[in-house]
């Protein structure tokens, strides 16, 4: 735990550290209902920030000047640009640009890191069914308590899954809120 909080510390600085030099600095407004979302009136860009990963939206000239900028202040590594041939990787979530005829379509895709997840919980041959749930009664058959571990390593689960069900997996966020 005290690991755990003192990379929560961390991050919240990094955070604090950006986002000061992206308002100050660099004229981005944050997002009234989530800190980690600032936009720039006056570029049009956007930037979602997760710890130290930035998603940037904006046109192209003033996303190339926002990275040479953000090189000068901090030690970061070079951006990478979405392109048909090159799809992002940001927070598990994986972005595809795909031009068909004369429209373009991007698409989000979490299955590498679902799949991911599941081999290091050990579930690697999961099957689809049509609602994975039990009844009330049957997960509440079992009325001994978890010791602290598989408590917090139940929590934990949980919480990952939460994170799909929130993003790409609509079809489990039923049977894990629930649980």
């Amino acid at each position: 735990r005290g690991c755990l909080y003192g990379q929560r510390s961390a991050s919240l600085e990094w955070h604090k550290t950006l986002a000061k030099w992206l308002t100050q600095q660099q004229g981005f407004e944050p997002g009234k209902n989530d800190p980690c979302i600032f936009v720039n009136k006056t570029t049009g860009m956007r930037l979602v920030v997760v710890v130290d990963d930035i998603l940037c939206r904006g046109p192209k000239e003033a996303t190339r000047k926002f990275y040479k900028d953000l090189a000068k202040q901090f030690d970061v590594k070079s951006p990478t640009y979405l392109t048909p041939e090159t799809p992002l990787v940001y927070v598990g979530l994986e972005v595809k640009l795909t031009q068909r005829n004369s429209d373009t379509y991007i698409s989000i895709d979490q299955t590498t890191d679902l799949e991911r997840y599941l081999d290091s919980q050990n579930a690697p041959e999961c099957r689809a069914v049509d609602n994975p749930m039990p009844s009330r009664s049957v997960c509440l058959q079992d009325t001994e308590k978890l010791c602290e571990d598989d408590a917090a390593w139940f929590r934990a689960v949980i919480g990952s899954l939460n994170f799909y069900a929130c993003t790409t997996r609509y079809d489990i966020a039923y049977p894990v809120s629930r649980l």
